[in-house]
């Protein structure tokens, strides 16, 4: 993905968001500054919730209260 696309992602998931709207898996790790493999192990181990489509193996979606509740239970650097 190029610096441009990057940075587009980062807008995107910094600014206010509607609460129906779902995050990717992409937006979860940007806004959260960790990796996406942190964000699917984190998901694996039941530390954040999502919610999965096609099975235990599909994408995983986040609403902006799993990410709000995931905030206030464990310190991460979210901005």
């Amino acid at each position: 993905m190029g610096a441009n696309a990057i940075e587009r992602t980062k807008r995107a998931a910094l600014s206010p968001e509607p609460e129906h709207r779902l995050w990717t898996l992409y937006e979860v790790a940007v806004y959260l500054r960790v990796s996406r493999a942190t964000v699917r192990r984190w998901t694996n181990t039941g530390r954040l919730c999502c919610y999965r489509l096609g099975g235990s193996g599909g994408r995983r979606l986040f609403s902006p209260e799993q990410i709000r509740e995931f905030l206030a239970r464990h310190e991460v650097a979210s901005r």
